[in-house]
């Protein structure tokens, strides 16, 4: 990839562009610009690549190649490739399933399968028409998953062996975890996982993906490309024990749970308990605020959907509230100036999800808006992060909450659904977060104290607007 001194000086180009005009539209030393244009020195944070984009006229596909060639050239290549695998993650989508697929009995005969279209359509039928299957699957073809995922049912009750690599270069890591997450939101299955180079598990055998039902079973390359279908019970049954047996020593790599409530009666099970209070970190990345804190029981209630279960899951939510301040050393969120505007100016505004709650007052928004610019003032570990330009702009993931621990929380508010995954393995996790903190280091992201400056600048300005249209 060319460096950002070497697109500046394409892009200046394509639009005649002078050097003098660009620094008389910036302010900016002819200097200055010189050594940024030779590649001495980048622009000193991304307010500025932002500014140069507009003094150069950019369209939108341009200014993003600009902004891409700043984090390139400011953080490598690694960066660029764990942000396209956390944008897949928030790109991820509830799969369309289509149920009408035609059966393919099991030939007791060994058989090649070419082709991945063929190949995919041979696991669908296997798994779609057996009560249960055993498989060891590195979901890294992203492609041959797409394909599974339309011809299988919902219903397919799975366990889910997947290699993972045990290292600091985890963006495959990352692309593994996007493609399991979204089988995982489409099928009843149970995903464990154990570390091992999968390149070296790749060399060992032809034929590393295996997939075994009742009676048959299939053996994949690892491009997809070709599989072979087994009938022997020996061969099958010595498989089984082998997968089995592997299942039972890797670790849950990831639980989905169908809602709010569900997490509530599971949240328990999900963190380990803490070797001393206040011993964990929290960062939460949302487009808006995350405005709960220390809310009273009035508060929660007035926004838990109208069931006869309200008042438990209430209280319920109040005790995980109070469990999370202990643990929390620091809380860290991470939103938008857009996603305060709608925040106020939304007629209905869902802390989760419309299928779980009611919307929030608008004057109940605002007090509670209030309350977390207060709470960030005086108490240290509540830190508010506006992101000046939020990476991901589809809407399937609401929120992503990483404890330092290694838990990492996606909350999935599908039109039509609501569902969240939680995984328990660090080098996903820590990968995740560290990539926030290098967008900190582009200046993606506004310190604490600017990040402050514009919520109050936000809520004075929501105050004025409601006095005008009160008079």
């Amino acid at each position: 990839m060319l460096s950002f001194s070497e697109i500046l000086d394409v892009l200046m180009k394509q639009h005649d562009c002078r050097a003098v005009d660009i620094c008389t539209k910036l302010g900016m030393s002819k200097s200055y610009f010189s050594r940024l244009k030779k590649g001495l020195i980048l622009p000193k944070n991304y307010l500025l690549v932002q500014e140069l984009s507009s003094a150069l006229g950019l369209p939108s596909h341009e200014k993003q190649m600009l902004i891409n060639a700043y984090k390139f050239t400011k953080l490598g290549e690694d960066f660029l490739k764990t942000e396209s695998y956390i944008e897949q993650l928030y790109n991820t989508q509830m799969p369309e399933l289509r149920k009408d697929i035609n059966n393919i009995n099991p030939n007791p005969q060994e058989e090649t399968i070419n082709g991945m279209e063929n190949a995919a359509e041979a696991v669908a039928a296997l798994i779609n028409n057996s009560k249960h299957t055993d498989c060891l699957f590195i979901p890294e073809n992203k492609n041959f998953c797409n394909l599974i995922r339309e011809i299988t049912i919902k219903q397919s009750d799975i366990s889910w062996l997947i290699f993972l690599e045990n290292s600091d270069e985890s963006y495959f890591n990352i692309s593994v975890f996007n493609e399991t997450v979204s089988v995982l939101l489409a099928h009843q299955a149970e995903a464990r996982y154990l570390y091992k180079s999968v390149d070296d598990y790749c060399k060992c055998t032809a034929f590393p993906y295996i997939f075994i039902a009742e009676n048959e079973m299939l053996m994949l390359e690892r491009n997809c490309e070709k599989a072979f279908r087994f009938g022997s019970d020996d061969f099958i049954a010595a498989n089984r024990r082998m997968l089995r047996s592997l299942f039972e020593t890797a670790k849950p790599f990831v639980m989905v749970l169908t809602g709010f409530e569900e997490y509530l009666e599971n949240w328990e099970t999900v963190f380990e308990p803490a070797d001393s209070p206040n011993s964990d970190n929290l960062l939460i990345i949302e487009k808006y605020p995350c405005i709960i804190h220390e809310a009273s029981y009035s508060d929660i209630s007035s926004h838990i959907s109208d069931t006869e279960h309200n008042d438990r899951i209430t209280r319920t939510y109040l005790e995980f509230l109070k469990w999370s301040a202990k643990r929390l050393r620091k809380q860290e969120m991470l939103f938008t100036t857009d996603g305060i505007r709608e925040y106020f100016s939304s007629e209905t505004f869902h802390e989760y999800s419309k299928h779980l709650t009611r919307s929030i007052p608008k004057p109940l928004r605002r007090q509670l808006f209030a309350k977390l610019i207060e709470m960030s003032k005086k108490i240290d570990h509540i830190s508010p992060r506006i992101m000046n330009d939020f990476p991901f702009s589809e809407k399937n993931i609401r929120t992503i909450n990483i404890w330092k621990s290694g838990i990492l929380l996606i909350v999935f508010d599908f039109e039509n659904a609501f569902r969240i995954a939680i995984l328990q393995e660090k080098t996903i996790s820590s990968s995740i977060r560290d990539y926030f903190r290098k967008l900190e280091m582009c200046g993606v992201i506004l310190s604490e104290k600017e990040s402050i400056t514009i919520m109050e600048q936000e809520f004075h300005d929501e105050v004025n607007n409601l006095g005008k249209e009160l008079t």
